[in-house]
């Protein structure tokens, strides 16, 4: 907890990460979850 970042690099990153299609973004994990779901329920 001591990496101090400023919201706009967080954000910054998350979008650069996210537009790499990185496991590193939020949203690039929860999409392959809510995938990895769905698959398991067909």
């Amino acid at each position: 907890f001591r990496n101090i970042k400023t919201i706009a690099e967080c954000l910054a990153d998350e979008q650069i990460n996210a537009a790499k299609g990185s496991s590193n973004s939020y949203a690039i994990k929860k999409k392959d979850e809510l995938e990895r779901v769905a698959k398991s329920n067909r």
